[in-house]
């Protein structure tokens, strides 16, 4: 499924919000709405994780944008089971950029390419469909199957 064309209720600005929602208790970090709710010996991280819901969903699927202290943001987004990998589904290609964010629109209207950098498993399980899927999607790309 191909992402909604209009813009999506969460932010499509990498804008840096309030830091410091992450408190790593119980051998996990998470991501903090009250800070009093937390146990007094987490660890408070200066780092923040803003969720949203992902262009991709059907069934609750999430996409979160993380900010840290050594200016790396990025943005992850789920897409349903066993669509991944389906050639109508643009997540692979343009799913790191938020919906009707300018970003998107201009890489939209450019020619894409990709290094897709997998380990053997993970090769031989799906390589041939990573592949059909780059090649479907007109996508100039090479896999580098790493050990």
């Amino acid at each position: 499924r191909n992402a909604p064309s209009k813009a999506s209720e969460y932010s499509t600005s990498y804008a840096q919000p309030q830091r410091g929602n992450l408190a790593q208790y119980d051998d996990t970090w998470h991501i903090v709405d009250d800070p009093d709710a937390v146990p007094s010996s987490a660890n408070f991280s200066d780092c923040s994780v803003e969720p949203s819901t992902s262009e991709y969903a059907e069934g609750g699927e999430q996409a979160w944008i993380s900010h840290s202290e050594i200016s790396f943001d990025y943005r992850v987004v789920e897409v349903p089971r066993n669509e991944l990998l389906n050639p109508s589904c643009d997540a692979l290609v343009f799913g790191h950029l938020a919906d009707g964010s300018l970003p998107r629109m201009m890489a939209e209207s450019l020619p894409q390419r990709r290094l897709i950098v997998i380990d053997e498993t993970v090769h031989d399980l799906y390589g041939a469909r990573v592949h059909a899927y780059f090649e479907a999607r007109e996508v100039e790309h090479e896999i580098l199957v790493l050990p």
